[in-house]
């Protein structure tokens, strides 16, 4: 997971930071959590994420567990364990964060449209209906893929990724030429 200079590798699926990086960068709020306020393994938008715990791999009598050294609303600050060299911490986002990726507009889709403008949420809906040009969707073509990997894990076999591209009565390409 490091670079050949020593820095982590960015944007991995499962998000990483150093221990100095993260605990130095959360803060109590008022009514007494602590959130994560820096930049996760270089993902902009995994920001201000509230911390519920803190485990870490230990051994006892040659036989490895997870052990939970904080837990929120233990009234302790969140603190990397002494003698460790590793910690998992449990993350939260903000409740809204599960209907779309902003308060504002709900909604797990984003397009990018002809005039470089980029709508997401339901916007789309408003963006569509202002929108002279032709921005009348005729077809649709969904799409799914898997990366191609030598050694795939049983994860690697579960995950899919999947678009839509859309056709637009205006007939003019998709996807915006110069």
């Amino acid at each position: 997971m490091l670079r050949p200079d020593g820095k982590l590798k960015a944007r991995r699926p499962l998000p990483q930071v150093r221990a100095r990086d993260f605990f130095s960068s959360i803060v109590r709020t008022g009514d007494g959590r602590w959130v994560f306020t820096g930049i996760l393994n270089g993902w902009p938008a995994l920001e201000h994420l509230e911390v519920r715990s803190i485990t870490v791999k230990a051994s006892r009598l040659g036989r490895s567990y997870v052990k939970r050294v904080w837990n929120a609303g233990d009234g302790a600050v969140p603190a990397m364990p002494r003698r460790a060299t590793g910690a998992r911490v449990t993350l939260r986002a903000a409740p809204w964060s599960g209907n779309g990726f902003s308060l504002a507009s709900p909604g797990f889709a984003f397009w990018y449209r002809r005039d470089d403008s980029f709508v997401y949420g339901e916007d789309m809906v408003k963006a569509a209906a202002l929108g002279g040009d032709g921005d009348r969707a005729v077809r649709c073509h969904h799409f799914v893929h898997r990366y191609a990997k030598a050694r795939e894990s049983p994860k690697d076999l579960l995950t899919w990724h999947a678009g839509v591209l859309v056709e637009w009565a205006h007939g003019r390409p998709a996807t915006p030429t110069r």
